[in-house]
């Protein structure tokens, strides 16, 4: 061995026996403040392990991956600067082990992508960015995501035992993954499971303000470890600005603009709260039962139908374009979204000209609305004093048995209102409204508290 190697050898034992150390200290529910100064190894599929390196001086991508593996029992081989082999996963012409980073977030950036290192191994000091991770896959594959919508890294925050939410659908996430019991804040807003509303009318969880108000003295009353946020509320940005800035840790999830991201928003949340393996446990049953819901729907043909999802029935109504969890559903269940075409995405306000047959197609009508029919007479009533601009529709039928105007108030309205673990649920209960030949179910032209009597596919990650 020359002497170079051996220098390097021993600096690498040397930092090993301090990661080790630290390891053992940093697992004792201690949490890194602020992102965390880590390695990442992807196997992909979600398989991830993570070193923290604590306060080390200057760990670079080499020395951190050797400590990894030790600590994780990882066969490791090297060829010269590049990774040969990681515990029988080998790298080929097709995959290989490659060094990615993610670059600390500049002012008003709001994407933050994995890109291959510039450097080799040695000198890829993980400080210098917001993420750092060794990854398996091909040249189409990146790492799982390692950073918050803010650019900050949620690994590594230990087992945060006293968590604050500032959204229903963060309250919801946290629970599914089994922190309801953590839950010491949430937003005056969440209001499932009901034990947590419980728990704060009672005053033994912090009321932290509104969705888009959150109370930063609240937040700190309440003495957390962690607060989740979403990236759908700048107030949620602003506040974890200066939460940060008081060594609090905070996670502001993606703001749900399709299934894809709620899944990203459940993975993201277990991570930051020490349970990766729950999480992804959670996000792959949501997923599952979707795709049988489709499944259902694309083995009994039906005819093309174009649906609008609306906010209310005023005649200037917000409705939902593409860009959302909604219009996603609904093409998850093989139908188009009549505001598709519209220029901008989002929930969007559109004129009354445009509920005319020529411009938008609209064959079915959701409505989401907090108060709306519970039974059949009060169906007929809403139905008789509609707008003319919603009964030339081809939704809309003089008789309310043929009518195709369906609402979602009460509970089954927050499932279509919040980016949660409960998208697969809405996303059978909207299927069933307007796929109602694939399923072997009476029609639902209301849903409310009793949503769900009309469930029996898909299951509540919430509440198990």
């Amino acid at each position: 061995m020359d002497t170079p190697t051996k220098i390097k050898t021993v600096l690498s034992m040397i930092l090993l026996i301090s990661c080790i150390v630290f390891t053992i200290f940093a697992t004792s529910n201690i949490t890194s403040v602020q992102g965390t100064n880590c390695l990442i190894l992807d196997f992909g599929d979600d398989e991830t392990y993570f070193i923290n390196l604590g306060d080390q001086e200057d760990p670079d991508a080499y020395d951190s991956l050797n400590s990894l593996c030790l600590m994780y029992e990882l066969d490791l081989k090297w060829d010269g600067n590049e990774v040969s082999e990681i515990d029988g996963v080998i790298s080929g012409e097709e995959k290989s082990w490659k060094l990615y980073v993610i670059d600390k977030p500049g002012e008003n950036q709001t994407a933050f992508e994995w890109r291959l290192s510039d450097n080799s191994p040695s000198d890829t000091k993980i400080k210098e960015y917001a993420s750092v991770a060794w990854a398996y896959g091909d040249a189409e594959n990146v790492p799982s995501n390692a950073v918050d919508a803010t650019g900050v890294s949620f690994y590594g925050y230990g087992y945060p035992q006293r968590i604050v939410s500032l959204a229903p659908s963060c309250t919801e996430t946290i629970c599914s993954v089994g922190g309801e019991k953590k839950l010491v804040g949430t937003d005056r807003y969440s209001n499932y499971p009901l034990s947590v509303k419980s728990a704060r009318d009672e005053g033994r969880i912090v009321d932290t303000g509104g969705f888009t108000n959150p109370s930063f003295e609240s937040i700190v009353k309440a003495k957390p470890d962690l607060v989740i946020g979403t990236d759908a509320q700048f107030a949620h940005k602003d506040v974890a600005k200066k939460l940060r800035s008081v060594g609090t840790n905070v996670l502001i999830v993606p703001e749900g603009g399709d299934v894809d991201s709620i899944l990203e928003s459940i993975m993201m949340t277990g991570t930051a709260m020490g349970v990766r393996e729950e999480a992804k446990v959670v996000a792959d049953g949501v997923e599952e039962d979707i795709e049988n819901i489709r499944t259902i729907i694309m083995n009994n043909s039906s005819a093309p139908k174009s649906v609008v999802v609306s906010l209310s029935l005023e005649k200037s109504p917000w409705v939902s374009s593409s860009g959302t969890y909604v219009s996603d559903i609904l093409d998850k269940i093989c139908v188009t979204n009549g505001f598709s075409y519209m220029s901008q995405s989002g929930w969007i306000m559109v004129n009354s000209e445009f509920l005319m047959p020529e411009y938008t197609k609209i064959d079915y009508l959701i409505v989401v609305m907090a108060d709306g029919p519970t039974n059949l007479d009060e169906y007929k009533k809403i139905l008789e004093n509609l707008p003319d601009e919603w009964k030339k529709t081809n939704a809309y039928n003089e008789d309310p048995l043929k009518s195709r105007i369906y609402f979602l108030t009460g509970e089954a309205g927050d499932l279509a209102s919040r980016p949660g673990p409960r998208v697969a649920q809405l996303t059978e209960l909207i299927g069933k409204m307007v796929q109602q030949s694939a399923f072997d179910s009476e029609a639902i032209r209301f849903a409310g508290d009793d949503y769900r009597d009309h469930i029996s596919i898909t299951t509540d990650p919430v509440i198990r």
